[in-house]
């Protein structure tokens, strides 16, 4: 009798066929057998980016630092034309007679031309030694701006000297500062009249700064009793001023190491003793330099 495998058997077969077997991979025609996968090697390929990392990096740095560096160049630049502000007596002259000077010095160096190397000491005194009536000087810059500041300060100028025919600008510590004609502003000043025959220079010192206020208060005093001073003069004797008043015709012989509120004292008194009481008015002059002592002609 012949047997008849039925669909169970099969199955059952089927089962019973290896597990290794089951789980091979069938490849078609068009699916080449899987080979064994090549292992790419990364350690060339990360060891060449390195150095390209750090050659950006350096450049990029290098890039800031010229960058900072010129913004840098570019603020601390200054101009040879600077800002000039006069503080002190203002009234005696302008910016204009020191703007070209200062130019001029800025010029001189290229080391001026940098607010980092910028020569402000030379500068100002240079500035102080040329023009005798600056009392100090400051040569400062701005962060943003590129034109320095120089700050000037300027003596008093009270009193004006005429000798040979010129007339010069005296400082209240008793310099001359240059001829009067270069001070524009000037005004309300003392005239004194040198006829000793002294050759004045720019920078020289003729008076004392005791000396000035002297001249000063005597003028004062004159003009608070209503009186007007026709002129002061220097003689040749050391030490000595004759002043004029314009209602008066005689001088006053005075002497500057002596008090001089106590000269102005005898001087009126005699005006009032002799000249309104005694009819002895003098004519041509009052001496009281001898302090106590008095005389008149």
């Amino acid at each position: 009798m012949k047997l008849r495998r039925t669909k169970s058997s099969l199955q059952t077969s089927q089962s019973r066929t290896p597990k290794s077997r089951r789980s091979e991979v069938v490849h078609s025609y068009y699916t080449p057998a899987k080979q064994g996968v090549d292992q790419i090697d990364n350690t060339k390929r990360r060891s060449a980016s390195k150095p390209n990392i750090l050659r950006s990096t350096l450049v990029k740095r290098v890039a800031i630092v010229m960058f900072v560096l010129f913004v840098g160049l570019t603020v601390s630049v200054l101009s040879d034309e600077p800002i000039i502000s006069l503080t002190g007596s203002q009234a005696v002259t302008s910016t204009e007679r020191y703007s070209q000077r200062v130019q001029s010095l800025l010029g001189s160096s290229v080391l001026n031309t940098n607010k980092i190397t910028l020569r402000q000491e030379s500068i100002e005194r240079a500035l102080m030694e040329e023009y005798p009536e600056i009392v100090s000087a400051d040569v400062t810059t701005m962060v943003l701006g590129k034109k320095p500041l120089v700050q000037i300060e300027l003596l008093d100028i009270p009193l004006q000297v005429s000798s040979n025919g010129i007339s010069y600008a005296v400082t209240s510590n008793g310099r001359i500062a240059g001829k009067t004609s270069e001070f524009a502003l000037l005004k309300n000043t003392v005239v004194i009249n040198d006829q000793s025959g002294v050759v004045y220079e720019k920078g020289n010192a003729v008076f004392r700064s005791d000396d000035v206020r002297f001249i000063e208060t005597l003028t004062e005093v004159i003009k608070s009793k209503g009186r007007g001073v026709e002129y002061i003069r220097l003689t040749a004797i050391p030490r000595e001023i004759y002043v004029k008043t314009t209602d008066k015709p005689y001088e006053i012989r005075m002497f500057l190491e002596e008090d001089v509120a106590q000269q102005i004292g005898s001087w009126f008194s005699v005006e009032k003793v002799v000249g309104e009481a005694g009819g002895e008015a003098p004519t041509q002059y009052i001496d009281v330099r001898a302090g106590e002592k008095v005389y008149w002609l």
